[in-house]
């Protein structure tokens, strides 16, 4: 995930604390940046199998996306789960996300 915001597809990522790690929470994105817009909860499993599971013993299985990292993968489908993951997350939990805003404006 370094690699991605290098390369500038988000803009930060944080080490989740003790007490979020407990709640499930490996680390946060910031798809925007730490000042503005929103952070991503982000649990890390891998295998899909884990990611089931984990999913399955939640009572709101969205709160947090999960992603599945391991060494089959290459670091382009690795990426592109990161980031569909991410959008899935916005989605369900950003109130407003993908939805256009008419604004009146000379042209």
């Amino acid at each position: 995930m370094q690699q991605m915001t290098k390369e500038g597809d988000i803009k930060d990522v944080k080490r989740a604390s003790q007490k979020q790690n407990k709640k499930g929470i490996d680390m946060w994105i910031y798809p925007i940046s730490q000042i503005e817009g929103f952070r991503i909860p982000v649990q890390v499993k891998s295998s899909a199998i884990q990611a089931k599971e984990f999913q399955a013993k939640r009572s709101n299985p969205d709160e947090i996306a999960v992603v599945v990292i391991n060494g089959v993968k290459s670091d382009i489908v690795a990426k592109e789960e990161i980031i569909r993951n991410m959008a899935i997350w916005i989605s369900k939990n950003v109130q407003n996300a993908g939805i256009a805003k008419v604004v009146k404006a000379r042209v």
